[in-house]
């Protein structure tokens, strides 16, 4: 009912009025998008007047994609955008090829090409915008999957029209290698990689991501607080997300992360890691308790 009741006046222009959280910025890499650190994902996003808060307090990147709940979330940004000014609004989504290999990281040689295209102009639809701002190919593992060519060939027609701005990867496993790759491959302008303390190849993942970055590419993290680790197939939240979200958010090269945010306290504690990144005693305490006590611990 707050939610409801508040929503005729919140502020639809993108301006500073309003705002109650100090904002850190960075620079998208070679995109030159300058976003807070903090961004938001819409997997679990359900409130309208929860994601246009968030929008008036500056969040500018909304992350979505078109197999998050069958295309239902895109529809739902889709409905939430209409209030703002397009060129404001950051929009991310991406379209799974099909068929897929979820294990190996490898995209299949009867990837159906015609579907793929006809699916993204269905998020088009679904969102009822003309572009998008990244497209992403998502569950891109092993070079050999960031290399696929009949994709690549595909995504660079959809981008030669005008109905995406920039390309990018997803990458939930085989990241360092996925990453690099992308970073080598002069075609992608993002990557938006699976990043966390409790990785258990997180100095792997911080390598390949300081390469990427000077290479300019734009970096964004996602599974920051949920502990999800693809490849393990782990799904543990952590009881501490501003610890976790601080930890992911210090490493300088990570441009901005899109948290799931799906309730007023989540924003909140997401925006408030913007006030100071710094680590406190207790919440160092608890990443090193965390890492001793997970399984997949780095220790």
């Amino acid at each position: 009912m707050a939610g409801a009741l508040a929503l005729p006046h919140l502020g639809c222009k993108g301006t500073e009025e309003g705002k109650k959280h100090k904002l850190v910025y960075r620079t998208l890499g070679k995109t030159g998008i300058k976003l807070p650190i903090v961004s938001m994902g819409t997997m679990d996003a359900i409130s309208e007047a929860l994601v246009r808060t968030a929008l008036d307090e500056g969040i500018r990147l909304i992350a979505t994609a078109q197999y998050y709940a069958r295309g239902r979330a895109e529809q739902f940004v889709g409905k939430v955008i209409k209030h703002y000014k397009r060129e404001d609004i950051i929009v991310a989504t991406g379209v799974i090829p099909e068929p897929i290999d979820y294990q190996s990281g490898v995209f299949s040689k009867d990837t159906d090409i015609a579907k793929f295209e006809k699916d993204f102009e269905s998020s088009l639809k679904n969102m009822d915008v003309d572009y998008v701002d990244i497209f992403n190919l998502p569950f891109a593992a092993k070079k050999e999957s960031v290399l696929f060519e009949p994709l690549m060939k595909s995504m660079e027609k959809i981008k030669k029209t005008g109905k995406a701005r920039f390309l990018g990867i997803g990458t939930h496993s085989f990241v360092p290698e996925a990453v690099r790759a992308a970073a080598d491959s002069d075609f992608y302008d993002v990557i938006t990689l699976a990043y966390n303390f409790q990785i258990k190849d997180i100095e792997e993942r911080k390598r390949a991501i300081a390469y990427a970055a000077k290479k300019g590419m734009g970096i964004i993290a996602m599974k920051t607080i949920t502990g999800v680790d693809w490849a393990a197939g782990t799904q543990e939240p952590f009881s501490n997300p501003k610890a976790a979200l601080k930890w992911v958010q210090q490493n300088e090269n990570i441009h901005t992360s899109v948290p799931g945010i799906s309730t007023f306290d989540q924003l909140e504690t997401d925006l408030s890691i913007m006030e100071d990144l710094t680590l406190t005693p207790e919440e160092k305490k608890y990443l090193e308790l965390a890492r001793i006590n997970h399984k997949e611990s780095l220790f």
